[in-house]
Parts: C-alpha cells; structure tokens; sequence
C-alpha cells in the first residue's frame, strides 16, 4: 500500500496565489490522496477483491463575502488549476452572502495523535490480509459446523491529507484504517444470523477469531426465536444498535445550522437539562485511536474537545466555520468534508463519547431488569426524527430479558419511542466501549450499551 510522501507546499501556494491574482479574497485548499484494499466474504469464500486510488483537490474561494468551489483529479496540471479557480470565481457570483464567513488563521498543531496511523498496515501483503479472512471463516465454523459466513470482508486503507489557506495555514495529516466484519447464517431448527465489526486505525485493536467467534455465537443463541410480548419494556441497545439510534436523532439534534433554526430538539435548550443528570456526552476529534481523529478539522480549525452535555445540562452545539461566524461564536472544529474533496465542509460529529458518573457491567444491567429485551441491531434508523426525537425502528438480533436473565431470542419486531424522553430516565452504562462508525453519516463513536426505560415492542 504506503502512499509516498511528498512535500505539496509547491502545489498549494500555486494554488491559492491563483486564487488571489484572480481576484478572491481568500482561499483554501484541501487534497486527499487515498489508497485502499477491499476483500469481501460470501458463502464461506474469499470471492472479491478490489483496490481502489485516488487523488484530488477542492478549492474553496470568498469573494465578496460569497463562496465559490470546484475541484479536480488532476492536481499538478497547471492549466486545469487555473481553469477550476475560474470556476469556483463564477460559480461564487451566484452563491448567496455568507455573512461575516472567513477562513480561519489559527495556527494548528503539528504533533501526531497517537495511533492513527500504524505502518504495519501499510507494510503488510495482501495474502496477510486473507489470512485475516480465513480466521473469520474458521472462527465462525468452530463455533457450530453449520455455520456459513454469508457477508463481510476486510476493508484497508491509508490516505494523506494537505489542507492550506490564503492565511498561510499548512498541515498534512497521514493516518490508516482496517475494519474486519462478518454476518453469519446457520440453518437448522430456522435461519438465523448474527454479525460482528471490530475497526481501528491501528493493527493492535484487530482480533479477526473474535470476529467469526461472536458473529457465529450470536446467530447460534438466535435459534428458536419466539413472538415479541406486545407492550412497554426496559430496553439494552448494544453498541451497533445505540449509535444507529443517535445518528438518525440526537447527534443531528446538536448541530448548529439547525439548532439556531429551532429545527431540533435541543433549539432554545442551551444551559437547561436535557437528559439523565448522570450522563455526559462530548465529541472529542483529538481521541488517541480516534476513527475521527486528527490534528485539524477538514477547513483547518485545530481539533479540540467538545463538551455538549454535562451532567445532563446542555453545554454547547457544533459548529462549521461557516456557521460560527453566521452567529458569531467559534468553530467546534466539526467542519467535514464528507465526500472528501470533491465536498464542502457541514457540519459532523466526529468522535462522540457517552459517559456517566455511575457505570455497571452488561451482566449487571441484565440482571437488573425485570422485563426487558436486549437489541443488538436497529434497521430503518434514516426514518428517525430530529426536530422531535421520535423513532420507529426494526430490529432482527434481540433477546427478551425477564427477572434478571435473557430467555428467549425473539422474531422480527417493531420498537419505538422518543430518544429524549428515553434518556431521561434512569439511564444505565455499561462500563465496556467499543469504537465504531455511523452507518449514514461521517460520524465515528466510542460506546457502551445503554439500558433506557419505557420502550414500545410491537410484534
């Protein structure tokens, strides 16, 4: 793999002194040069494998306090530089005015978050990384015989990053990624599947038999699968399921674009108590291991600690540069380019972490509740609501827990509810994380299981 590193200083000074002789008043660049290796599982075989390169500049200008943006593949051709500056110029005359918007001049940090790039992954041949697969496979058919690993595979990769502006910023930023999955069937009494992702920006946080093993054991335990009961219950969200859930409600909730147009839960609520006094939430891009970690945001602003929830109070929203100006406040250094280049920067949550003053074990929680289910996955969370928090979700991986013990699993069901309310009452964390990705968005979190109250199951 190991892209080579070069010096772009050339490049980007060539490029925002474009930008300026024809007439922005500033500029930014923003250059991603990304390599990875993808291999996919089906039917217990190693059947694809695809690699994958590429490499671009956006080029963001303000004019007139309007922002114009263009990019292109081809980032030493002189002449197509000169011909997306003009672009973005044009392409800005018919922008609206972003009031008070300017780049920002703040001088990052140049000193590496630790593992965020391990050249092991970058040193390893691909037989490696089938090896990797195979101990999936195994891992899975140890379990049971019957077990066959339908879906998955082995996701690699390195990029670089070079962001620099007209106010003299440079950075870049090199970092690596591996995630490991795998679903599995087994076919005996009924179908059944279970799952299990593990990612790391490092080879140490990778366990591939782990992988097979607990996707194999889940799928195992969902045999014989029973109706849902009908009715309001106590509700274990596992890791998967819980960031499925605040992705499509309350992590968009806390974003300010749309908190300042009172189209959120959490608008007017600054300073107030939102949720459970035990909880504390916060988005934290300078994480070590951190899937969103880096030294900068994609439009230069040093990366720092967000809290938004402390104690249960709202603290603070995030911010894009963009929006910070609009309301005059600071970037919270959660301006992403979600398509990479070929994007502007939104707002995003990058690493977001749930804490609690009082934490408990999984087996704690379990035996803690008198009626509950347990719900590893959530299908359909893209249907949820942010402005009011309400959801109605599937789940196909769940277990009904009755006086303190898990019973039986349970077929296909329906559970709703509202995440505000949910998390106002009583909430339990458990004292295990686990570092995952959205599933529709740029977002990364690091999470325990969440046990909340009055949940709605529908058979």
């Amino acid at each position: 793999m190991n892209i080579q590193v070069e010096d772009y200083h050339e490049i980007c000074d060539y490029v925002l002194s474009n930008a300026l002789c024809r007439g922005a008043d500033e500029a930014d660049i923003f250059i991603a040069l990304d390599k990875s290796l993808n291999l996919s599982i089906e039917k217990n075989q190693i059947k694809s494998a695809n690699s994958r390169e590429e490499c671009g500049i956006g080029i963001r200008i303000i004019k007139n306090k309007k922002i114009g943006f263009a990019y292109t593949t081809k980032i030493r051709d002189k002449k197509e530089i000169k011909k997306i500056v003009d672009k973005a110029i044009s392409i800005s005359r018919l922008s609206e005015e972003s009031k008070n918007f300017h780049l920002p001049s703040y001088k990052p940090s140049l000193k590496a978050i630790p593992k965020t790039f391990d050249s092991k992954i970058t040193e390893m041949h691909p037989k490696e990384y089938l090896e990797f697969l195979s101990q999936v496979i195994d891992a899975a058919s140890c379990v049971d015989k019957d077990i066959i690993v339908s879906g998955g595979g082995l996701n690699v990769g390195e990029n670089i990053t070079i962001l620099a502006n007209s106010n003299n910023v440079y950075i870049a930023d090199k970092s690596t990624f591996l995630s490991i999955g795998a679903t599995v069937l087994i076919k005996k009494c009924n179908i059944t599947s279970g799952f299990e992702i593990m990612e790391s920006r490092t080879l140490e946080d990778i366990d591939p038999y782990t992988v097979g093993k607990n996707a194999a054991e889940l799928a195992k335990n969902m045999q014989k699968p029973r109706r849902a009961e009908n009715g309001r219950v106590d509700a274990i969200f596992m890791p998967y399921a819980f960031v499925s859930l605040i992705e499509g409600t309350f992590i968009p909730a806390l974003y300010a674009d749309k908190s300042f147009e009172n189209a959120t839960m959490f608008s007017n609520k600054l300073n107030k108590v939102v949720i459970d006094e035990n909880l504390t939430i916060y988005d934290d891009p300078l994480m070590e291991g951190g899937l969103n970690s880096s030294a900068t945001d994609d439009e230069l602003v040093p990366s720092k600690k967000t809290m938004l929830i402390e104690d249960g109070i709202l603290k603070s929203y995030l911010y894009d540069q963009k929006t910070a100006c609009k309301y005059s406040k600071e970037s919270t250094s959660n301006g992403v380019r979600v398509g990479s280049f070929k994007s502007l920067p939104s707002i995003s949550a990058r690493n977001i972490i749930i804490d609690a003053k009082d934490k408990c074990s999984k087996e704690e929680m379990i035996e803690n509740t008198k009626d509950g289910i347990l719900v590893y996955d959530i299908l359909g969370a893209h249907t949820s609501d942010p402005a009011s928090g309400n959801f109605s979700v599937a789940s196909s991986i769940l277990f009904k827990i009755k006086n303190g013990k898990i019973v039986y699993p349970i077929k296909k069901a329906m559970i709703s509810g509202n995440i505000l309310d949910s998390l106002n009452k009583d909430v339990e964390v458990c004292n295990e994380y686990k570092m995952l990705s959205g599933s529709m968005s740029a977002i990364a979190a690091y999470l325990p299981a969440i046990k909340v109250k009055d949940i709605k199951i529908i058979k």
